[in-house]
């Protein structure tokens, strides 16, 4: 993936902003790199599975608005990284602490059978 190939993850991304959509679910975190470069990961909501002509196909993991392959070394990469998320100094210990586990649920899923049916379901893998 192009876009995983300009970030630098060898150290800890930085939660910039969390937005949650009123959608179904979907999450968007905006993070800095080690660089300080800014970019995005989105987890597709996964309440609705159905394709809208708007918006990202349910239950998608997105970098920067494009879908990261299911199983990939990007998406192992990407991951990874986020497990080692850290928080701005100005975000309270107990959000920080909710947060992670958010962050982590959602990374979970993405790891998870469920997360291999629903891309099925919605075209991105071959049934």
């Amino acid at each position: 993936m192009d876009d995983l190939k300009q970030l630098v993850l060898n150290g800890p991304l930085i939660l910039d902003e969390l937005i949650a959509w009123m959608d179904g679910g979907s999450v968007t975190l905006k993070l800095i790199d080690s660089n300080g470069s800014a970019f995005n990961v989105e987890f597709g909501q996964t309440m609705l599975l159905e394709k809208q002509s708007y918006g990202n196909t349910p239950g998608s993991f997105l970098l920067n608005g494009k879908e990261v392959p299911i199983r990939s070394d990007s998406e192992n990469t990407l991951l990874r990284a986020l497990r080692n998320i850290h928080f701005k100094d100005s975000l309270p210990a107990d959000q920080q602490t909710a947060t992670r586990v958010w962050i982590q649920e959602l990374i979970d899923f993405v790891e998870s059978e469920e997360y291999l049916r629903i891309a099925a379901l919605m075209g991105r893998l071959p049934s």
